[in-house]
């Protein structure tokens, strides 16, 4: 590796009047240090963008299995390793490594993590080593909250960083924001695609830059079921029968249907599938269009189908419902029908992007 000494100014990340190595990499970029010994990348190699993803398996920027429990989040580079961190006056385009952060750290996080609630994490340059911190607890499930002690985001020159200083963290605006997690019951992180019955499909990280689509399904797995009863319920009963998604930021459109199919077993009854919106025993009027059918001759099969979708922040569940047009008789629903190839599958889907 060769180098020179400068004392020129390198670009808008490097403060004019210091002396700076400037070298290059055997990766073929152009690199500097500056009196810290901080590594970063000349502004004219990189555009101002963070080029890493969270995710929950070391050096594996996009998931695609199932990982439940998870208690380290990890920053890792994906369309680059450069993350761009504000020093007071510019964003300066710092190299990375893959960074780590222990749900249970209070050492360079405000606390450890507790269940069911969302953080926020924060790239930044802590006296020359570059950490990836938690913020604060969201005030709630679907709002950071606002003032100081909150993880409220401020933009500074188009990129989010943290509006107030962070315990343990960093300083106010000195974090780059990139991305949201959403803890389970046990204060760890689940990542589930779904097809199971048991804890439904969960994803609890969401990227702020470099996202990618998160396709997920559960179906339901009973052959068939019986209901009567003009009151929603979740599909055969079951609450696990929803997508759990985390979402930093409104930036991305959804989409959920709904899947299902009945046999009508007297004249006026009929069958609905709709989708609740972090609720189990109602239908939630979201932005799309809720299709109910009904089919009068008895023992018709019928297909019922109900697609929804929108933008949504913070952490929600999309919940499979169904109910009777009339408590006339119980109406079969199927679930499967347990007739592979040409089965009923049931359950519910969704397009999101994480």
């Amino acid at each position: 590796m060769s180098s020179i000494l400068l004392t020129e100014d390198l670009g808008p990340s490097a403060p004019s009047g210091n002396q700076y190595i400037l070298y290059f990499k055997s990766d073929g970029n152009l690199y500097y240090k500056d009196d810290t010994g901080t590594e970063y990348i000349l502004d004219i190699m990189r555009p101002c963008k963070p080029g890493g993803r969270l995710t929950l398996t070391a050096l594996t920027p996009v998931l695609t299995t199932i990982l439940s429990g998870q208690n380290i989040i990890r920053y890792t580079p994906h369309e680059n390793n450069v993350c761009p961190i504000y020093d007071g006056t510019r964003f300066a385009p710092t190299v990375f490594s893959e960074l780590t952060q222990t749900t249970t750290d209070t050492t360079k996080s405000p606390a450890a993590c507790t269940s069911n609630v969302n953080y926020d994490l924060f790239v930044w340059n802590d006296a020359g080593t570059i950490r990836c911190t938690r913020g604060p607890v969201w005030g709630s499930t679907a709002l950071r909250g606002t003032g100081a002690g909150t993880t409220e985001l401020d933009r500074v020159q188009g990129i989010h960083v943290n509006k107030f200083a962070i315990t343990n963290g960093p300083a106010a605006g000195r974090g780059t924001y990139v991305g949201t997690i959403h803890t389970n019951g046990s204060s760890t992180v689940d990542f589930v695609p779904g097809n199971g019955l048991s804890t439904g499909a969960t994803n609890g990280l969401w990227n702020k830059y470099n996202r990618v689509p998160f396709n997920c399904a559960v179906n339901e797995s009973a052959n068939t079921y019986t209901m009567q009863s003009v009151t929603p319920r979740s599909m055969n009963s079951s609450t696990t029968n929803r997508l759990n998604i985390i979402t930093g930021l409104e930036e991305d459109g959804f989409v959920v249907s709904v899947y299902g199919a009945c046999t009508i077993n007297a004249n006026g009854e009929g069958g609905y599938v709709g989708i609740g919106l972090d609720v189990t025993a109602s239908f939630s009027a979201l932005q799309g269009n809720m299709r109910t059918i009904t089919d009068l001759t008895i023992g018709k099969n019928v297909n019922l189908h109900c697609t929804a979708n929108g933008t949504q922040m913070g952490f929600h569940f999309y919940q499979a419902v169904e109910r009777c047009t009339a408590a006339v008789a119980a109406v079969t629903f199927f679930g499967d029908n347990n007739n592979p190839p040409n089965e009923v599958q049931a359950g519910i889907t969704g397009q999101f992007m994480f």
